[in-house]
């Protein structure tokens, strides 16, 4: 499930089901006091739940092939509350996706650096951002350059191309410039000969 799935439900399963309880905890306050005494004359409504008791009906939900609704709940829950401790609740291989949620919803970066993979949360959040200044943040170079290619090829900015340490992956990057942007001048950065005069061939105006 990707993280934009993740987000999508995680948002719905934790809304629904809260409110859910809400509810019921609002009918059965009100039987309660239409059992216990003269009526007030209106409708006794439950207040909102309190974190925990969000929890609780997070607790138990099922797991299928594809992920644990539970885990999505609790990530839900997460993000309803701008709270990054209860992403310690989350099973360990979603847990990542949790403190990304957060971060988006924050708008801070700076949550990735909990995550069990930083480098992952930091590219995800640069693309489902689009900025590409979270990119540095990357320590792994492999990742890093993935994070500016893509932010140049989602952008169009070929600047980004020239953040990018691996040759290969540099010269992809302004080859995908020169198509996109329609000028060939980018194609007199690739460093491969042959890559090289194969660009031109393709993007030089004629």
């Amino acid at each position: 499930m990707n993280m934009s799935m993740v987000y999508v439900v995680a948002i719905i399963v934790a809304g629904g089901l809260i409110a859910g309880a809400i509810v019921m905890t609002g009918s059965q306050q009100t039987s309660g006091a239409q059992t216990g005494g003269a009526q007030t004359g209106g409708t006794q409504t439950g207040g909102a739940l309190t974190v925990e008791q969000e929890l609780e009906v997070c607790s138990g939900m099922p797991e299928t092939r594809s992920g644990s609704y539970e885990d999505i709940c609790i990530t839900g829950v997460a993000g309803k509350h701008e709270n990054a401790t209860l992403c310690k609740e989350v099973s360990r291989d979603q847990r990542s996706n949790c403190y990304l949620l957060l971060a988006i919803v924050k708008s801070d970066a700076n949550v990735c650096a909990e995550a069990e993979s930083p480098s992952s949360c930091y590219n995800s959040y640069a693309t489902e951002k689009l900025d590409s200044s979270v990119c540095a943040k990357i320590t792994e170079i492999s990742s890093r350059d993935q994070c500016y290619y893509n932010l140049a090829g989602q952008l169009g900015d070929a600047t980004l191309c020239d953040k990018i340490i691996t040759v290969y992956q540099k010269d992809s990057c302004y080859r995908d410039m020169a198509s996109r942007l329609g000028d060939s001048s980018y194609c007199n950065k690739i460093s491969n000969t042959d890559q090289k005069q194969n660009c031109l061939d393709m993007y030089s105006q004629k």
